[in-house]
Parts: structure tokens; sequence; C-alpha cells
């Protein structure tokens, strides 16, 4: 793989592992609430919301599928670098899938 590829795919992970790192928290803080009693227990939706509220642009959470399956990984015990390799190969999936 030439080196500008390799920057671009690395540039494009540390993107998506932000944005996922953002909306892990709105949903920790949401989860939160909710066992304080405090908010309404639709916590997934009540997390994008507050995530698009927070986002300078208002943008929504477009990655939920990556967010997700990283939850799995880490439900079932799998190795970090493992679950990355295995989302990275998931967004090859979705893509692949999207031109076809």
């Amino acid at each position: 793989m030439c080196k500008q590829a390799y920057k671009n795919r690395e540039n494009k992970m540390k993107v998506i592992k932000h944005d996922i790192s953002k909306f892990a928290h709105c949903h920790g803080f949401v989860d939160a609430l909710n066992k304080l009693e405090i908010s309404n227990k639709n916590t997934l939706q009540d997390a994008l919301e507050l995530y698009k509220s927070k986002h300078p642009k208002q943008q929504s959470f477009i990655l939920i599928h990556y967010y997700l399956f990283s939850e799995r990984c880490i439900v079932m015990g799998e190795h970090a670098k493992e679950c990355v390799q295995d989302v990275t190969h998931e967004a090859k999936k979705h893509r692949a899938n999207k031109h076809n």
C-alpha cells in the first residue's frame, strides 16, 4: 500500500474513532440520566439528539452502525485491535453494498 493511501486511511479512522468517542460520551450521559430516572428510557434516541445538539453544525451522528458494532465487541470482551479490524472490514462491506 502506498504511503498516501495509508495516511488517508489512517486519517479517516481517526475521524471515525473521534466521532464514535463523542457519541459514546453522549450515550453514557443519557444512560446515567435514565438510571437516575431523570430522562425517559429511549437512551439511544436521546443520545442521537444530544449528539446533534452539541455538534457545531447540528449534524446527525451517521456512524451509529460502527458504534453499535464496537459496543458488541466490548460486551463480548474482544481485543480492541481485532475490533477495529472488524469495524474496518464492516465499513468496506457497507461501502461495497452501497455501490452495488
